[in-house]
């Protein structure tokens, strides 16, 4: 039995309609369908609500999560990227003294040349160095006082042996990368001649190849390159290196001048400045030289690339040298006169005889000091106003000529060598020492390690002034 809903009479079980009212029937499956679908459609928006939740529940926590790694990570962590000292306390510090002593004389990394002793004592007054390990890395730490406070400097050496800054305190307190920068470029930039001006620098005529810097010994090595007026063109002052003074960490030079850096790419050559790159031994009287010789060597130094072929002076010089002496005849017969010669005669030869001072032991023990055969100019073999030469070397002994050039030219240049002073012996009294003693002179020379050099301290100072010091160039190019 089933009632109309709109009227509540009673209807016939086919009945569509109400006999009553009219209305329609409606059937239980449509309205059991309809309450199915509202509860599906209410549990879906109660799902819905509840992932929204889950969801923003879950992005919270991440966010969190994040948050606190990256305090943690970047704040009480030290930082991956770059190995820092963070804390000296991890370090087994001790007073071993030996070791110390080793650290001290690595070089720092990126400057090969500057020992962690000279780079950190050569701007402050260290007051104590200690040594250090951890975890099979050695360290090294130096305390000092500067304006900032009480300072800590902690270096760590690697494996090929260099040195370098991996901690920097002050009053206990670790400074930032910037400070630690600072502190670097206070004890190795800005208070040392930097290593990173080694190269070639020219004024376009004249030049200067510097091939080694050493800080601690305050030396500077290089090349010489002069001009060539006659041939106009840049040549290599010989093939010998020489060397300079480092004055500061701007300037080098000698007792007679000081040449200021801009930089590390140029340098300025004021008048007479140049003379430092002249071959070795070359002296060249400056009122002789016009204005203009000396101008070409003035002016600023640049860096640039070497240029290719340059001729080397001292080979064309060799053979100027050669020519000279083949063409100096001997002269047969000195002039003899009762006053002592002058500087143009021919003194005798004597026998060789070991002055009485000379003590037994000394005998045969100098050959290593012993000038090697040869040629020695007072300067360039073309500017030389006289030369030595040096034969029948011994252990203890050497023989020796002297001859004077008898024509000088306008430009300088000297010729017509003659003797002036014949064949005679020098003996060893003593170490670099070697004495010839005479009727009428004796001659002291003095020898260096290097065979290259030979000094006359005094003697026959008619034509070789006493202290004067004399190069084979034959020999310096050889060797």
């Amino acid at each position: 039995m089933k009632y109309c809903k709109n009227c509540g009479a009673q209807l016939e079980d086919k009945a569509i309609f109400c006999a009553n009212c009219g209305a329609k029937v409606e059937e239980k499956e449509d309205s059991d369908r309809k309450q199915d679908s509202m509860k599906k459609q209410q549990k879906k928006k109660k799902n819905s609500s509840r992932m929204k939740w889950i969801v923003i529940v879950a992005v919270g926590a991440l966010v969190l999560c994040l948050a606190e790694y990256f305090i943690f990570h970047h704040i009480f962590s030290a930082p991956e990227e770059k190995k820092q000292v963070t804390s000296s306390e991890k370090i087994q510090w001790e007073d071993n003294m030996e070791k110390v002593d080793e650290l001290k004389k690595r070089p720092m990394k990126d400057y090969p040349d500057v020992t962690v002793e000279f780079a950190v004592s050569n701007a402050y007054s260290v007051n104590e160095w200690k040594y250090g390990k951890m975890d099979n890395t050695e360290y090294l730490q130096c305390r000092y006082v500067s304006e900032g406070g009480e300072c800590r400097v902690i270096f760590e050496n690697d494996e090929q042996g260099f040195a370098e800054i991996t901690g920097y305190f002050v009053d206990g307190v670790k400074q930032e990368e910037e400070a630690l920068a600072q502190f670097q470029k206070t004890i190795l930039d800005e208070k040392l001649f930097s290593s990173k001006r080694i190269g070639f620098f020219s004024n376009g005529k004249w030049g200067m190849e510097i091939t080694a810097i050493d800080p601690q010994q305050k030396i500077i090595t290089y090349s010489p390159y002069w001009w060539n007026f006659e041939t106009s063109q840049m040549e290599q002052a010989g093939e010998a290196q020489k060397t300079i003074r480092i004055v500061n960490e701007n300037a080098m030079g000698d007792g007679n001048r000081e040449i200021l850096w801009k930089g590390n790419d140029s340098f300025s050559m004021e008048q007479y400045d140049c003379e430092i790159l002249f071959p070795d031994g070359t002296q060249i009287q400056r009122e002789k030289k016009e204005a203009g010789f000396w101008e070409s060597g003035t002016g600023e130094f640049t860096r640039m690339d070497k240029p290719e072929n340059i001729v080397v002076s001292g080979q064309n010089l060799a053979e100027v040298q050669m020519n000279l002496v083949e063409a100096t005849p001997e002269p047969t017969a000195p002039p003899v006169t009762e006053a002592p010669p002058e500087p143009t005669q021919v003194p005798e030869n004597e026998p060789v005889e070991f002055p009485e001072d000379v003590p037994e032991e000394y005998i045969g023990r100098f050959i290593e000091h012993v000038p090697a055969e040869g040629i020695f100019w007072e300067s360039a073999p073309i500017y030389s106003k006289f030369y030595v030469e040096v034969l029948n070397t011994t252990d203890c002994s050497f023989d020796f000529k002297i001859y004077q050039a008898k024509s000088v030219e306008k430009d300088g240049t000297m010729s017509n060598y003659q003797l002036v002073f014949k064949q005679h012996t020098a003996v060893f009294t003593g170490p670099y020492r070697a004495v010839y003693e005479g009727k009428n002179y004796t001659l002291v020379f003095e020898t260096n390690p290097d065979p290259g050099y030979l000094t006359l301290v005094n003697g026959f100072s008619e034509v070789i002034p006493d202290g004067t010091r004399m190069i084979n160039t034959d020999y310096l190019q050889v060797s």
